[in-house]
């Protein structure tokens, strides 16, 4: 469980630590969110952390212009792929606030 919080954690924008689309990311298509409660709509976790977690998925749908504009992370893989590419992220280079601030994320279709 400590792997995933960071996973969701891990490439904040050192610019805007703030901004609940910019502190987190957001994995959909997984696994993962039918086992635990919908966990991987972590963005909308932070933007409304009392959301009931049966309403995560249709709040995305709802949102994903604002997720858009935001440039918020949204990834839509399966978990096991979700983490072998960080710990691929992890392996090749220290992770510093610096090194997420260059980032590009897209939005999936």
């Amino acid at each position: 469980m400590m792997a995933g919080n960071f996973a969701q954690h891990a490439f904040v924008d050192a610019a805007q630590p703030e901004n609940p689309y910019r502190n987190s990311l957001t994995c959909i298509n997984s696994t993962y969110n039918r086992r635990c409660f919908n966990d991987g709509y972590h963005i909308g976790h932070h933007v409304k952390a009392t959301r009931h977690w049966t309403e995560m998925p249709a709040d995305f749908i709802a949102n994903r212009e604002r997720y858009a504009q935001e440039d918020a992370i949204v990834i839509g893989v399966t978990t096991r792929m979700l983490v072998l590419a960080i710990f691929r992220v992890l392996s090749a280079s220290p992770i510093s606030p610096a090194s997420s601030a260059g980032r590009t994320p897209s939005m999936p279709k």
